[in-house]
């Protein structure tokens, strides 16, 4: 735990030593500098600089008693509360000084993401984004963390459809289930997931059987409209399917073979 938290505090922008230092003094205090530097294990030389910067940031506090000084930290509650403020206070500002830019017209590049953690968090920003429409193609692997997520969407209006590569377990969004899962999962070697919010931004990804992950970003509107394209006919076909299935079967076969062969225009005779 003591390690987590001196990770979130460099997270937040504090140096290793003053990470350790306040964390130190969480587990003990009130404490001299002396007995703060070994247990936080940083070095002597270094102390009481460490401790100068943590008393102008207000995280660290000074008693004095018979000469002899000693150090408490900042309730960690306040800390918080006092950090919140001033970060919020912050990006009003950055937001003020931004909104008075003349910006150039944004360039849409087409950005890479390399683990499935990145993508998954590119993923959660676009879904819980999205103003007006979500569409989703993907596997019960990655889509059922969002459950919840897409339950909001529907409470706030957000038109949501889900391509849903076997069976769903999702509720309250309008969902199809791609009934051919196995052999395109066979034929791409791993599990696609597609989303587009708003028609304006889009991820398009492959999650493969090892784990590793090949997957893009962006709100170039060729790519945007492609991954759009891709869901909606996605949506046209199972909706087909759904109400002319049986006899879409008897005409291309199981699982409809001759339909997915798409260099050549064959039925079952």
């Amino acid at each position: 735990m003591v390690v987590n938290i001196i990770n979130k505090l460099q997270d937040l922008g504090f140096s290793a030593n003053e990470s350790r230092v306040y964390a130190a003094l969480l587990e003990e205090n009130p404490v001299t500098a002396y007995e703060l530097g070994k247990r936080s294990g940083v070095p002597s030389s270094k102390i009481y600089e460490v401790l100068c910067r943590l008393l102008e940031k207000e995280m660290v506090f000074e008693l004095v008693e018979a000469n002899r000084k000693r150090y408490i930290p900042e309730n960690p509650d306040r800390f918080i509360t006092k950090y919140s403020g001033r970060v919020k206070q912050d990006l009003d500002e950055l937001k003020s000084g931004f909104d008075q830019l003349e910006l150039k017209p944004n360039v849409c590049y087409i950005i890479s993401c390399n683990s499935r953690d990145e993508l998954m968090q590119r993923a959660e920003s676009l879904i819980t984004s999205a103003g007006s429409t979500l569409l989703i193609s993907g596997w019960a692997q990655e889509l059922n963390q969002f459950q919840n997520h897409f339950v909001e969407l529907v409470e706030r209006g957000v038109r949501t459809a889900i391509v849903h590569y076997g069976k769903s377990v999702l509720s309250g969004v309008q969902c199809f289930e791609h009934p051919v899962e196995d052999i395109l999962y066979r034929e791409k070697g791993g599990r696609g997931f597609v989303i587009v919010a708003d028609s304006k931004e889009a991820i398009s990804a492959t999650v493969f059987e090892d784990g590793t992950v090949e997957a893009a970003w962006s709100s170039n509107s060729g790519f945007v409209s492609m991954a759009d394209d891709y869901i909606r006919h996605d949506i046209y076909i199972l909706k087909v399917v759904r109400h002319f299935g049986e006899a879409m079967n008897d005409m291309f076969g199981d699982n409809y073979r001759l339909l997915r062969n798409i260099f050549a225009d064959e039925v079952i005779k």
